[in-house]
């Protein structure tokens, strides 16, 4: 097993009415409270007891400030208690030392306490005949009522083997990773743009928001890795893989994965990134996915961190590649939807049109009823070309008919990639 990870970075996300949600803070410090409190104190018992360990069987949750205590609510709110301790369990307890030194089966009782007035006293939230766990760690307090239980006895370990192993070759060597989680992301560590302006740190080991849902962020150190490359979702059949619009592509067997397209992963497969095995570039990243027992629909649970998925909402248009066979229909669900190069992009073209600019075209509005769309070139060279003619100034943002076919990145020596436009109706 890896190491059990002892940071967690803050990754900034927004909710529908525009408040900072501090969801990944409250991650970070349940899991600082267990390994600070819970792990220190069942290892000062084992001097006394070696066979007893602490177990937790109700936890109580209290934010420090107005603006933390209005998202915890609306956290407790958003799905029932056996839900929200299953979250708990796989994520921010989810570690090696956690395991062996607390018991968490117990648990299960969990309630969110509201701020008390500025002029309250100081009180206990109730009164238990052990000696409660309390800390305050990042704007939370964390109060567990907690028995000392024997220690469980050793199980069979492939019993608690994960549902998938990732054995990655990069430039870092070889490593494993046991993955615990329902959808996992790989790609480099770096700072990305969303659409929406904000901005989204990629680190190693850290939730990261893809399409409405949260993911698990696996970094891969390779040149020709984008920042989000591969995704990865469990389910009760299996795991699929999913190249997310890389610039530079998936490849499996020699063959290069469709954006998306979801690709059912069998037993020791392995998945280039970046090139095909035989690409003489260096640094070319492959994972090899070991396949492990069922998962017992984790995909269906509902985590503090998970928003409402943004491909429940039907596409508001699709985008139809004609002159690049490799590339599958494109749907539009969220406007602005940006097209270019850039990994940052909502439609990342593939790296051989290499006369796409990085940000090269955007789709502003999509007007169903006139079945027409405004687009606005972003290109530096200026490289959009309308078949039935741009009326007005691309740069500026222009309408087109959904019968208009648009070619980008074409020059002399390049012919560019065209598509057409499908209303979701039509699709």
């Amino acid at each position: 097993m890896p190491a059990a990870i002892e940071t967690f970075e803050h990754i900034a996300s927004v909710v529908d009415d525009g408040v900072h949600c501090p969801w990944p803070d409250l991650y970070r410090a349940l899991r600082e409270h267990a390994q600070s409190e819970w792990v220190v104190r069942s290892q000062r018992h084992a001097n006394i007891n070696p066979d007893e360990r602490l177990s937790i069987t109700r936890l109580h949750i209290r934010a420090r400030s107005p603006e933390l205590d209005l998202q915890l609510q609306q956290w407790f709110a958003e799905s029932d208690m056996p839900h929200l301790i299953q979250w708990m369990l796989r994520g921010p307890f989810n570690t090696a030392a956690i395991e062996h030194w607390v018991i968490l089966d117990a648990l299960e009782h969990l309630a969110v306490l509201h701020l008390p007035p500025a002029n309250a006293a100081p009180a206990s939230p109730y009164d238990v005949t052990g000696a409660p766990s309390n800390s305050a760690i990042g704007g939370y307090e964390i109060v567990a009522e907690t028995r000392w239980a024997p220690k469980r006895a050793l199980i069979n370990r492939a019993e608690t083997l994960p549902p998938l192993e990732l054995m990655i070759h990069d430039a870092l060597g070889e490593r494993r990773i046991h993955v615990m989680q329902t959808l996992v992301v790989l790609g480099v560590e770096k700072a990305l743009k969303t659409p929406d302006g904000q901005q989204v740190r990629l680190k190693d080991q850290s939730p990261v928001s893809w399409q409405g849902e949260t993911a698990w962020f696996v970094a891969v150190a390779a040149q020709y890795v984008s920042g989000m490359h591969l995704v990865l979702r469990l389910h009760d059949a299996g795991v699929d893989c999913l190249d997310a619009g890389s610039t530079n592509g998936s490849y499996v067997n020699g063959k290069l994965l469709n954006p998306g397209n979801w690709h059912l992963v069998k037993q020791l497969e392995t998945v280039f990134l970046g090139g095909p095995a035989s690409d003489p570039r260096s640094h070319t990243a492959c994972v090899q996915l070991r396949v492990g027992h069922p998962v017992r629909a984790v995909g269906k649970d509902r985590t503090p961190l998970r928003t409402s998925p943004a491909q429940a909402l039907p596409p508001k248009l699709l985008l139809q590649p004609l002159s690049d066979s490799d590339i599958g229909q494109v749907p539009v669900h969220t406007l602005p939807f940006t097209i270019g190069r850039g990994a940052g992009c909502d439609w990342v073209i593939p790296a051989r049109h290499e006369m796409v600019s990085r940000q090269h075209l955007m789709i502003e509005e999509v007007d169903t009823l006139k079945q027409q769309v405004k687009l606005r070139d972003l290109s530096r060279q200026k490289l959009s070309v309308s078949q039935e003619g741009w009326r007005g100034a691309p740069a500026q943002g222009v309408w087109v008919p959904w019968s208009d076919t648009i070619t980008i990145g074409k020059s002399d020596r390049h012919p560019g990639l065209s598509f057409c436009f499908s209303g979701t109706g039509r699709a």
